[in-house]
This record gives structure tokens, C-alpha cells and sequence, in this order.
């Protein structure tokens, strides 16, 4: 799931950590893990592990599909709230997920309005 949505090179890393250029949920402005996002990866997962040669909604006598929203429906019922919680404190650092990560210039700018006003006169 964490190579997916944040980057082959986060898979070993803590959580919400960033490496290099912005992540897939950086640019898709993804701030918490839904029942879709996990059944994407899902889905993925599968794909890679069997010994189909190309992507498609059938192979053979699966439906990737219907799988995923298996997956959907399942992660949505009451008693997997515990599986968004637990992919939030993977993916964001947080339970509820994390709100959007500000830009280079965003954050150069606050550290430049801190240091004016840390700034001896």
C-alpha cells in the first residue's frame, strides 16, 4: 500500500515519511485512506501475485471488479473501522489522516516570517 500511494522508495520508511518528488497522495490531494484506496492496492496485489500477463477486469474466471468492490463493501461495514485507522497511521502519521501538505515555497515562506519576528531589533 505504501508503495502505491507514497513511492517505491517509502516502503521501509516510518510512517508519513517523504522522499524525493510528491507522492501520489500529495498530487491526487489524498489527506486520509478510504475503503476505495484499499481496495486499489488490493487489486494491485493481486494482479501481481498471479500469473496473468495482462491487465484486465476478467482473468480467467476472476473478476477484478467484483473483487474490488468486494473490498469496498467489506472495509465499509462497521466492524473494519479498525482497518482505516490502522492504514491512516501508516500512510499519514495520523488516525484520521493528516490535512494537505503545504509547498516548498509555502513553508520557505513561514520559516522566513518566524525568523523576522524571532529577529533581535
Amino acid at each position: 500500500m505504501k508503495h502505491i500511494y507514497t513511492g517505491h522508495s517509502t516502503w521501509n520508511q516510518g510512517p508519513g515519511h517523504q522522499a524525493g518528488k510528491a507522492s501520489s497522495t500529495q498530487k491526487m490531494g489524498m489527506t486520509s485512506v478510504t475503503s476505495r484506496a484499499i481496495a486499489y492496492a488490493a487489486v494491485q496485489a493481486r494482479f501481481a501475485i498471479c500469473s496473468c500477463q495482462d491487465w484486465g477486469a476478467d482473468d480467467r474466471d476472476f473478476s477484478n471488479e467484483e473483487f474490488y468492490w468486494q473490498v469496498v463493501e467489506m472495509i465499509d461495514d462497521e466492524r473494519h473501522k479498525e482497518t482505516i485507522k490502522y492504514f491512516n497511521e501508516k500512510l499519514f502519521k495520523s488516525v484520521g489522516g493528516c490535512g494537505p501538505r503545504k509547498s516548498a515555497a509555502e513553508r520557505t515562506k513561514e520559516q522566513r516570517k518566524r525568523a523576522r519576528t524571532s529577529a533581535p531589533s
